[in-house]
């Protein structure tokens, strides 16, 4: 069996709250955490029997999704998808295309992927390409809040009817009414209260201390994959040890670091901010177009 569904984004955009959701359905089959099969360089060297194997424990469930929010932005992954699986339903999420790549540019520094360095420096520098050539995936901080590209590329390959495309305000707004949609949108009962209606993500840490002790963590409970000899992605080690370090690590952060590190979320410079929506501007005009919706609270810089 192959996924009926997939939530493919944006990243940093409450996927994750999406499938814990959805995992929760009695007519909903996902896999635990994300599912990078389609992208490099798991793509490449996997056997689509992998991904079916994935679903090997379905019993009851008429839907069957994978999650992986870095789809929507890999210009790969809408003809491979397509190949093997040529008519599933999507499930998108968009956020503000500025405060996404605020969110993901700490998020990338906690996986090592780029340096610890203030806001300000290091997204400066990611705007100026500076970064690039030495952090290859640091340009996933802007590409992946390119929308519309991203939507019209699947359109190649897929239906607009294939597609459920939401905002993560609308999951803050009413996030019972919003799953709603999404559980109707997959042709499955939608008076289902999901247990995790009411959990929230982990408190994102913009603390560079805080990150530089979460980067010491990784080698021990993540396995990074390279491809054309660049580090590009990673999957969760399963071992008895990983447990341990998630622990010790834990405790070091909560007793240590946490009460005496400033965890408040910096605030890009006018002057940055500005630069970060010119990179948009374009593309949430077409976007607004292509949606038939007005898209206002994003054209502000933060």
């Amino acid at each position: 069996m192959l996924p009926d569904f997939m939530i493919i984004g944006a990243q940093k955009s409450a996927s994750t709250f999406v499938h814990e959701c959805l995992r929760g359905h009695p007519d909903v089959f996902m896999p635990k955490g994300e599912t990078p099969f389609f992208e490099n360089p798991f793509y490449v060297q996997s056997d689509i029997k992998q991904l079916e194997a994935l679903f090997d424990n379905v019993k009851d469930e008429t839907m069957l999704g994978i999650k992986r929010p870095d789809y929507l932005g890999e210009i790969e992954c809408p003809a491979r998808i397509h190949k093997h699986i040529p008519y599933p339903k999507f499930i998108v999420i968009l956020r503000d295309p500025v405060e996404r790549a605020i969110s993901a540019y700490y998020w990338y520094m906690r996986m090592g992927y780029i340096p610890a360095r203030p806001l300000e420096e290091g997204m400066r520098d990611i705007v100026d390409g500076l970064y690039e050539a030495q952090y290859p995936k640091s340009g996933e901080i802007i590409r992946y809040g390119l929308y519309h590209q991203h939507i019209k590329r699947y359109m190649c390959y897929f239906d607009r009817e294939s597609f459920l495309i939401m905002f993560h305000s609308d999951f803050e707004a009413d996030s019972l009414q919003s799953m709603k949609r999404v559980y109707r949108f997959l042709l499955v009962k939608d008076d289902h209260v999901p247990k995790s209606l009411h959990k929230r993500p982990k408190r994102s840490i913009y603390s560079l201390a805080r990150i530089q002790l979460s980067r010491l963590r990784n080698p021990f409970i993540h396995t990074y994959y390279t491809y054309d000899g660049n580090m590009m992605n990673f999957l969760p080690k399963k071992n008895a040890g990983v447990v341990l370090v998630k622990g010790v690590f834990y405790l070091i952060d909560r007793l240590l670091f946490e009460p005496v590190c400033n965890n408040a979320r910096p605030e890009l410079s006018a002057y940055l901010g500005s630069r970060l929506l010119d990179v948009y501007i374009k593309d949430i005009d077409k976007l607004e177009g292509f949606l038939g919706q007005e898209l206002p609270e994003w054209k502000n810089a933060t």
